[in-house]
């Protein structure tokens, strides 16, 4: 044998090798993959409620300033929501749109104003966040 011929045999061999422990990398990995799906299965876990995520969200600093502003006698509308509350515009409405979403406030036209205001469950719960503030 030549020494090129010896050379391209060494270079077979040594691909043979790596391909061999790719596959069997492979293998652990899917091993792998299938106990942890097992496990899954055996203990799912428990899915989160959507109702707790919009609770939470209430007892957040922004949306809990937009709450306890409104409870003022005052007419609203998003900017001077957004301002008084230190904050900016674009937020204030996806705050206003997550509690209309609610049913926590309503809002309407007024010419070219949209006018905000807390719905009676609303003011409920507004008030109710303003006792604990006060107590905490």
């Amino acid at each position: 044998m030549t020494e090129v011929q010896k050379e391209k045999k060494d270079e077979e061999l040594k691909k043979e090798e790596l391909k061999e422990q790719l596959e069997a990398k492979r293998e652990e990995k899917q091993e792998k993959k299938e106990e942890t799906s097992k496990k899954e299965e055996k203990s799912p876990l428990p899915e989160k409620d959507p109702k707790d995520a919009r609770i939470s969200s209430l007892f957040k600093r922004k949306p809990l300033k937009i709450l306890l502003l409104l409870l003022q006698d005052k007419q609203w509308y998003p900017s001077l929501l957004a301002r008084e509350s230190d904050q900016s515009y674009v937020h204030a409405t996806k705050i206003i749109a997550l509690l209309e979403g609610m049913d926590i406030v309503s809002s309407e036209l007024t010419g070219k104003k949209r006018m905000i205001k807390l719905t009676e469950k609303g003011e409920k719960i507004a008030r109710a966040l303003e006792e604990i503030t006060k107590t905490l």
